[in-house]
């Protein structure tokens, strides 16, 4: 189940903003489930650490995914409840797997297996984004090229020609790398960083009983893999890479025996990264590297901006799933961006739970890195000699293959059912790769000695940690999973089953004392059996908390939302607006078929050849309760309440009643308070004031989104690429479409009227 989990999590890593609209809900399901079934199998005794140690371990990850859920509820409002509690699952997850898999790496085989398959899935997502980078995207930019509205269209972006919106994505697909299978190129990266450092440890570990032919092969997946990584053109990554890899020498070497070894690994590490770096100056992006300073300056914007928003929000902050629309209340005006999440696990972490879950990461990286030294310690005098199950690994670690084989028959399985399956051409080159890759590196991996296991699992967590420190967060199932279970391995238990073999309870005693010895493992056995049913018990009570919670609402509205894509529902709006209805119901605590309910009304009242119907009926009343309801469930939520006063505004457009004006005009003064440095919404706000009578306010805003575009020098900012709706009555040919121009143009009479405040 844990291999099948780590499969799944690199078909549907659940990416960007994925997670908050209920995208990672299966994969939540998957790790409980891990969770269960490890309840049933043999109980081992902890490690060699300190009781405290031993508890921080235990109790660490779920008094931090706690928090987090408690804080869903607490911070929502001003968060939305269904994209909070999503994400909160997440973190659940987290520990699922990490409770689980300390206990599941007591057996040697196990460990090395999912090495091993971590290895695979990198080698696949490697394959992936090159093919991406070399076929994909030159086709992608190619059809753009051709025709941009119908690639806009289907990408469902709002976007019309001169438009910031399409600005920014113009630059991402023509500047971008690959992603693989995941929606951002970082996340790629992050994969991509532990498949190397793997494939560093087989190299550096086992290169003297290599042939030559599985030094070039072990090279070439190296090779492979620092390719695609640099087509991510994640600077972070590579910097992870390069200070693992040196951590790794330190962890594994004796430096008083092996101190002519530790100088050359270093000056190869050295000239290597001189190398690398003079290449990319020579023949790569010198763009990439100029502009390292500026993305790291931005980096720390967005740090000083969570900063201040848990100062005021102490106990919560945001809330999982809520970063976005809180942080828009604290970011720096220069700033350019509207980001998902700080670049930063451990802001992430202070976002998400404010400081009390900051205190509770801090407390268990404390108990990791005690963990980490004491079995460092225990290992540094031991030889070198793999564990003899090495030669029966088929006692433990065929298994992983078994779930790892299942769960990839059923991603593509169901995706053929749902319509919806992986990239196919990539795959064709990826996959076969993949099983070559498992087939040569479980030679060596599985014989790699546990002090060797423990450096390549310390290693490969500092570099991920690195990465995500500088380029995002760990709230992404197929990223943050490599980081679970690596750090698992690194504090895995590694004594001997707790029940004793040997003797019956009928066999004699030479003495009292065996009695008592006896006495006393059977209490123990008992304890450890009653507990395992509670935590049994409590595992299938979460599940249940999942499926009833957020499962099954998240999958039946949409359900319901995926029926409006057939032509006869959507030609019918009675149809149409039954099953939104039904939608609504389905799941209370989401905004989005509320919100495409208010949408479907909005289109029949401007398309109608008078204002209300020829029934008598009025489609205005239920449209103004659906914004209401959408406002409510949505939370403070500045994108969400644009999109709504542009509805407002184009049904002003259309007949030009004051009432109108008015709840367009307070939807977008509330929506700029939420957020102030947002150049687009200042504009809009100047030209519904100036509708409205209000000339000096309209003067007055009109000039600060003059000062806001001005900032940060970038093209998407400025007023001309503003595009904003009209506000006048225009009458029956804004029917099918809001009249907009660009923000130079309309505010033009107000700018230059009074100075910014």
């Amino acid at each position: 189940m844990l291999a099948a989990a780590l499969v799944y999590s690199q078909y549907h890593p659940s990416d960007s903003v994925a997670v908050e609209s209920g995208d990672g809900l299966w994969f939540v399901a998957l790790s409980i489930v891990v969770l269960i079934a490890n309840s049933f199998g043999k109980r081992f005794k902890k490690e060699a650490v300190s009781h405290r140690v031993s508890l921080a371990l235990d109790w660490g990850p779920w008094l931090l995914a706690g928090w987090i859920m408690i804080a869903a509820f607490g911070s929502s409002p001003p968060g939305n409840l269904r994209f909070a509690t999503n994400e909160a699952w997440v973190w659940v997850s987290a520990a699922s797997i990490f409770f689980a898999s300390r206990r599941l790496f007591a057996q040697p085989m196990v460990v090395r297996g999912i090495v091993t398959l971590l290895l695979g899935c990198a080698v696949a997502q490697a394959v992936h984004g090159l093919h991406q980078q070399f076929i994909s995207l030159p086709q992608m930019r190619a059809a753009y090229e051709l025709n941009p509205d119908q690639m806009l269209m289907q990408a469902g972006i709002v976007a019309p020609p001169g438009s910031s919106e399409r600005i920014v994505f113009e630059n991402r697909l023509r500047d971008g790398g690959p992603t693989g299978t995941f929606a951002l190129a970082n996340s790629l990266a992050g994969v991509l960083v532990v498949g190397i450092m793997i494939t560093i440890s087989g190299l550096w570990f086992h290169w003297s009983r290599m042939s030559a032919a599985q030094r070039g092969c072990w090279i070439g997946l190296a090779v492979l893999l620092a390719v695609s990584l640099l087509g991510t053109r994640s600077r972070s990554a590579v910097l992870a890479v390069f200070i693992g890899a040196a951590f790794l020498l330190f962890a594994s070497m004796n430096f008083g025996r092996h101190r002519r070894a530790v100088v050359l690994a270093f000056a190869a590490i050295g000239s290597l990264g001189i190398v690398v770096f003079g290449g990319i100056l020579t023949w790569g992006n010198r763009e990439w590297i100029e502009q390292a300073p500026a993305s790291l300056a931005f980096r720390i914007q967005y740090w000083r901006s969570t900063i201040a928003m848990v100062t005021q929000m102490p106990l919560f902050g945001a809330g999982p799933g809520n970063y976005q629309m809180i942080y828009e209340r604290f970011r720096e005006p220069s700033a350019n961006e509207q980001i998902a999440e700080p670049h930063n696990f451990f802001f992430e972490t202070l976002a998400s739970g404010g400081w009390i879950a900051a205190g509770l990461l801090v407390c268990l990286a404390v108990a990791v890195l005690a963990c980490w030294k004491t079995r460092r310690d225990q290992l540094r005098e031991s030889k070198d000699a793999p564990d003899p199950a090495a030669e029966r690994w088929w006692n433990a670690a065929l298994f992983v293959w078994l779930g790892a084989a299942v769960s990839f028959v059923m991603v593509w399985i169901v995706g053929f059912m749902m319509l919806s399956i992986p990239d196919i051409e990539a795959d064709l080159f990826g996959v076969p790769l993949c099983i070559a890759t498992i087939a040569l590196a479980w030679k060596h991996l599985r014989r790699l000695s546990d002090r060797h296991l423990h450096s390549l699992a310390a290693a490969a967590v500092l570099a991920m940690l690195v990465h995500l420190s500088i380029a995002g967060g760990w709230t992404v199932p197929g990223v943050a999973i490599c980081v679970w279970l690596m750090t698992a391995v690194v504090c895995r238990t590694m004594a001997r089953p707790s029940a004793v073999k040997g003797g019956t309870m009928g066999s004699e005693k030479s003495d009292v004392g065996n009695v008592i010895v006896e006495s006393n493992q059977a209490l123990s056995n008992w304890s450890q059996r009653k507990w395992s049913k509670l935590g049994s018990a409590a595992s299938v009570l979460l599940l249940g908390g999942l499926v009833w919670m957020s499962i099954l609402p998240v999958s039946q509205q949409q359900r319901l939302l995926n029926e409006l894509s057939r032509p006869s529902t959507r030609a019918s709006f009675e149809k149409m607006d039954r099953l939104l209805s039904e939608a609504m119901v389905a799941d209370p605590w989401s905004a989005e078929a509320v919100r495409w309910r208010a949408d479907a009304y909005r289109r029949q009242i401007v398309r109608a050849a008078v204002d209300d119907d020829a029934d008598g009926i009025s489609h205005r009343s239920t449209w103004q309760s659906l914004v209401h309801q959408a406002k409510q469930r949505a939370g403070e939520d500045p994108s969400v309440y644009r999109e709504l006063g542009t509805a407002q505004l184009h049904v002003f457009q259309r007949f030009g009643r004051d009432e109108d004006l008015q709840d367009a005009l307070e939807t977008f003064r509330q929506a700029a308070d939420w957020s102030p440095s947002n150049q687009w919404m200042a504009a809009q706000l100047a030209e519904v004031l100036r509708a409205s009578g209000d000339a000096s306010q309209a003067a007055e805003t009109a000039k600060r989104a003059e000062w806001l575009s001005g900032l940060g020098f970038t093209m998407d900012r400025m007023l001309e690429n503003q595009m904003i709706l009209e506000a006048r009555r225009i009458g029956i040919s804004v029917a099918d479409e809001a009249k907009r121009r660009p923000a130079s143009e309309l505010l033009m009479n107000q700018l230059g009227q009074t100075d910014v405040p």
